[in-house]
């Protein structure tokens, strides 16, 4: 709990874009070293990184989706036009794909309007960033840290946090006593499920729409089957006609491509009863975003997030 955020990002080699890369590079890079955002950084010197400005974030991706998915795009060869990807032809669809391949990405750097640049001094000890994740009124994924010139030395995330001080937390009896099911919950990660035969692209519009960062799939029962998040987006790189799939199918062929050898497969959940030590413990053990808080029939009931985590650790820590 007594290190600084310089000492818990030591030796992290910072994956980072220019301004001017593109939308594609940087999903590629994403996808490459399975990351859900990149810091876009003026270069200081060579390859080192300098200034910040801004993070582009797979939530950003969905939104930029969302507006290029739903613009009207005619056939370049004059034989008709669409107003979806729903409803394109091979023509207009690799339109649409194209523009991923020449938008740079500070056009894109906050594009959803939730995940501005938050920036701390190397500094900062772990109790404070504790509290600067867990404002009330703000949703704090990840920060920049950087030296007193303001120059990049590393990106923190909640998960990186978390892995480092959950030994100490565990230790405390107010911790220990919190549940899953009676966690302050905030809105911004409210439940919202989608079926397993939803239309992939209808899903992102969907999480859109909500200001979701990931949906809970169901099957026809009301079971829940799956978890799908903004990160799956990278599984439509290099192929856009997969989002014309159903759900169920986009994940088993994008996961398969993608990020099935870099993070645990399958659908992460807990019972009601659960303590929040045993939600951290299984968030990283799993290296997972959330937790999903099902009933006795598995049928969703809550989502518990890293955002709910850091809103309750920051009640109980003086």
């Amino acid at each position: 709990m007594n290190k600084t955020a310089r000492e818990l990002v030591s030796g992290q080699q910072v994956e980072w874009v220019r301004p001017d890369d593109l939308v594609d590079q940087a999903l590629q890079k994403m996808a490459k070293h399975d990351l859900t955002a990149l810091p876009v950084v003026e270069p200081s010197t060579g390859t080192a990184p300098g200034a910040i400005k801004g993070f582009v974030d797979v939530v950003d991706l969905v939104a930029f989706l969302a507006n290029v998915g739903t613009r009207t795009m005619t056939n370049p060869y004059g034989a008709g036009e669409s107003r979806s990807i729903a409803t394109d032809d091979m023509a207009i669809l690799h339109r649409r794909s194209k523009e991923f391949r020449i938008t740079n990405t500070v056009e894109v750097s906050d594009y959803c309007k939730r995940n501005p640049l938050h920036k701390v001094n190397q500094n900062m000890s772990a109790k404070d960033l504790i509290h600067f994740f867990g404002k009330s009124n703000e949703y704090i994924h990840r920060v920049a840290v950087v030296d007193d010139n303001h120059n990049l030395i590393g990106v923190l995330t909640q998960s990186m946090l978390l892995r480092c001080i959950h030994g100490n937390l565990s230790q405390m009896r107010e911790i220990n006593d919190l549940k899953a099911g009676s966690l302050r919950m905030t809105e911004v990660n409210k439940l919202a499920t989608v079926p397993a035969d939803m239309v992939a692209f209808d899903a992102f519009m969907t999480m859109h729409k909500e200001g979701l960062s990931s949906l809970a799939v169901v099957s026809s029962n009301g079971e829940i089957f799956e978890n799908i998040s903004a990160t799956d987006l990278k599984g439509a790189l290099t192929d856009f006609k997969r989002l014309l799939l159903s759900v169920r199918d986009y994940l088993a062929v994008t996961r398969a491509l993608v990020i099935g050898k870099k993070r645990a497969e399958g659908l992460v959940y807990c019972e009601r009863e659960k303590s929040l030590v045993e939600v951290m413990n299984r968030i990283n053990e799993t290296r997972v975003h959330r937790l999903y808080v099902v009933d006795e029939q598995r049928k969703p009931v809550g989502v518990v997030s890293l955002t709910d985590i850091y809103h309750n650790l920051q009640r109980v820590i003086a």
